[in-house]
């Protein structure tokens, strides 16, 4: 990645973007100290990447997004660590652009949506949580080969989810009593090593009827 940093003089500041303000380019939003909440648009739009790195002190409050960050064409955007309320926002890849999902994170709510031949990524040997999130119609969203993420309370899935298992296990868990709602496919790749499974015994996981659950794996 790049030199350039937006950072907090200490792990407590809070940065407020409003509705007019645009970020974009490469760098590093946060670097683990910073408490943000955007109101306006941030943006990767160089192949170097833009990582988003809130404050990782689960008692403040990390990243709220209420409008849109994004990667565009040929760039990425990461989501490094810590929590995203994602309430009243979208995350969105556009066509050629890549959102990365590393280091643990949580996304709160809110969209995560696709164009063309835009994706968002839970990366290999990454783990990352999602809590009542909605893939939009047509998105496409891939869990690597050996990630694992956990889902809890209703994902709404209008697109395409796949479970991207190679030669490790692959896990989509869930978290609590759990709904797959929506009208997308959840496509499994040709391999055993793809897991659907609860983080304990004792869960349930309902799939609505507009949900389609096809390919190779372990349910």
């Amino acid at each position: 990645f790049t030199n350039n940093f937006i950072v907090a003089q200490n792990n407590t500041d809070t940065l407020t973007i409003d509705s007019g303000i645009t970020i974009q380019g490469a760098g590093n939003i946060g670097n683990g100290e910073l408490t943000l909440v955007n109101n306006g648009i941030i943006t990767a739009t160089l192949p170097a990447g833009l990582v988003l790195e809130p404050n990782g002190n689960t008692s403040l409050i990390g990243f709220v997004n209420n409008n849109l960050m994004q990667a565009s064409s040929n760039s990425t955007l990461y989501l490094q660590g810590g929590v995203f309320t994602n309430t009243n926002g979208t995350i969105q890849a556009n066509d050629t652009g890549t959102v990365r999902l590393n280091n643990s994170v949580t996304v709160n709510s809110g969209n995560f949506t696709t164009a063309g031949s835009g994706k968002i990524i839970l990366s290999v040997g990454q783990t990352g949580t999602i809590s009542n999130g909605t893939l939009t119609s047509g998105s496409q969203f891939l869990d690597e080969n050996n990630s694992t993420l956990f889902v809890s309370g209703i994902f709404t899935n209008n697109g395409t989810f796949t479970l991207g298992a190679g030669v490790n296990l692959t896990d989509l868990r869930i978290v609590g009593n759990t709904e797959f709602a929506g009208n997308g496919t959840f496509s499994l790749s040709n391999t055993t090593q793809n897991r659907i499974l609860a983080a304990n015994g004792v869960d349930t996981l309902t799939v609505d009827a507009g949900v389609t659950i096809q390919g190779a794996g372990q349910f």
